[in-house]
């Protein structure tokens, strides 16, 4: 996969730049529907692992499931680069957020470990193709000048900070609703961010 576009500067970015991008109607977006994405997989480190235990499982579980999930991510390494030549990084980015929906609602409806293990198959399906894709569309998506600050700005936003939303979220989800349906309505999230995207792809289908 070749490497985003990147304008090198030797100046930090600045308040104005920030403003610039965030000026960007199709850049904020495209990170809000990212940042979304990015909560449901960090949700994943406490609301699967929680599910784990409300089945009775045990710690060699919980190190089963991240040895698959991990497994599942390798072949990102090898094909993510056809899949964006075949399909576009937008029409990727669909799809992995419509199979993190599916994965979740499979972990809701978990009656047994092995399900959770069915989930983490899903892996492969999910992260790493949104990890490609998420590079490229904000890329696109940053003036020709800011690519690097663009994909900056967008990594703080989306990345950094869904791990410092995504613990509390799950905790006062699970609080309020318990571990099953709030597995549902991180689905419920994902669908919604996946929905955003679609209408984005239409949008630019007309163009």
């Amino acid at each position: 996969i070749k490497d985003v576009n990147k304008v090198h500067s030797a100046e930090p970015i600045s308040f104005k730049d920030v403003r610039r991008l965030l000026q960007n109607r199709n850049y904020v977006i495209m990170v809000a529907i990212l940042f979304l994405l990015y909560i449901v997989d960090m949700t994943q480190s406490y609301s699967v692992v929680d599910k784990v235990w409300y089945l009775s499982g045990t710690e060699k579980d919980v190190g089963n499931y991240w040895m698959v999930a991990a497994m599942m991510e390798l072949p990102r390494f090898f094909f993510g680069g056809k899949l964006i030549k075949k399909m576009g990084a937008l029409k990727l980015l669909i799809f992995s957020g419509f199979f993190y929906g599916v994965r979740y609602v499979v972990f809701g409806r978990a009656t047994g470990i092995i399900h959770i293990f069915i989930g983490a198959l899903l892996q492969g399906l999910t992260f790493p193709l949104m990890w490609v894709a998420s590079k490229i569309l904000i890329d696109e998506e940053s003036p020709d000048n800011m690519k690097t600050s663009g994909q900056r700005v967008a990594n703080s936003i989306y990345s950094c900070g869904s791990s410092l939303i995504a613990p509390v979220m799950v905790g006062l989800l699970e609080d309020g609703v318990g571990v099953n349906f709030s597995l549902y309505v991180i689905a419920a999230i994902s669908f919604a961010a996946t929905l955003r995207a679609v209408f984005v792809q239409r949008k630019k289908s007309k163009t």
